[in-house]
């Protein structure tokens, strides 16, 4: 074999090495993890229902948890972020604090995100198809007689992304509440990404293009921050732990000042960490948040 051969074919040996490579990350940066959604405690099993309806703007089937509080006139979606499901959305159960909620006359919806829990299996696209499952909660909740502007969406991690971006298209949304939500998914990418894969961020520009390939959108074009603007005179609280490792307190500062919102910055030192962190508190800060804007 010649020398010029010999180089021709490392390097095309190379290359197909590195596209492998970046298959690979696309693909498990787009697959969430499936973990089986807890059950309801005993004590609140009888006024918790699961029900399923369809995703926004497509035919995904998606499955919540649906607690009705009675003769009640509002209600609030929980929205879980990537590799959670209904129930635990906060990185902790959250039955208490939907039943917090049900105390005070506001219904609740624990939802599946698609590809998570028990929905549809579906790529994560990081709040780009995912606000879609959210505006199918909402149409779920307008189907059973709650007025918009009484719906409120409580989103954690990546589904404060989503819920932030449904908020933005739909007015019903009258309330929302954002728990440890990225500002700029390329900012924080290209922050995290050495970390998560063990690779020199420039291979992320691949990463990314081989993402799209699967998944049909742009996933950095999804800034949160840009749809907060549009929700300026909205009723938002922004919640983050003020040593989050994962996103950046900054985040929250950013998507605050993006919507005039108000900010609550807990004492956690974890990614999601405020619920476990401020508990009762968390309960009392998020219903009352609610209640004042919601009833």
């Amino acid at each position: 074999m010649s020398g010029s051969l010999l180089v021709v074919t490392i390097a095309g040996t190379l290359i197909v090495a590195y596209l492998l490579v970046l298959l690979v990350v696309a693909h498990l940066f787009t697959t969430p993890r499936r973990i089986s959604p807890p059950l309801p405690p005993a004590d609140s099993a009888h006024v918790v229902t699961r029900v399923a309806f369809r995703s926004r703007h497509d035919a995904l089937q998606l499955v919540a948890w649906y607690h009705r509080a009675p003769e009640s006139t509002c209600a609030v979606i929980f929205v879980h972020g990537r590799d959670g499901c209904r129930g635990d959305e906060l990185r902790n159960p959250t039955f208490r604090l939907a039943q917090q909620f049900v105390a005070q006359g506001i219904s609740v919806l624990m939802l599946d995100l698609r590809g998570h829990g028990d929905s549809d299996r579906a790529r994560l696209t990081f709040g780009h198809h995912e606000c879609h499952d959210v505006l199918g909660a909402v149409d779920f909740l307008l189907a059973r007689g709650y007025q918009p502007t009484r719906i409120g969406v409580l989103g954690a991690s990546m589904g404060g992304a989503s819920a932030i971006a449904a908020a933005a298209e739909e007015p019903a949304i009258g309330a929302l509440v954002s728990d440890s939500a990225f500002a700029d998914l390329d900012a924080l990418l290209r922050m995290q990404f050495t970390r998560l894969t063990r690779l020199p961020t420039c291979c992320l520009n691949g990463a990314l293009f081989i993402a799209r390939l699967l998944t049909g959108v742009h996933l950095t074009h999804n800034a949160p921050r840009q749809n907060m603007r549009r929700l300026r005179g909205r009723p938002s609280l922004v919640i983050h732990a003020a040593c989050d490792p994962f996103v950046p307190v900054e985040h929250a500062h950013t998507l605050a000042r993006a919507g005039a919102s108000r900010l609550w910055v807990t004492a956690g030192e974890r990614h999601l960490a405020s619920y476990r962190t401020a508990g009762t508190e968390y309960e009392s800060v998020v219903a009352n948040f609610f209640v004042e804007h919601l009833q």
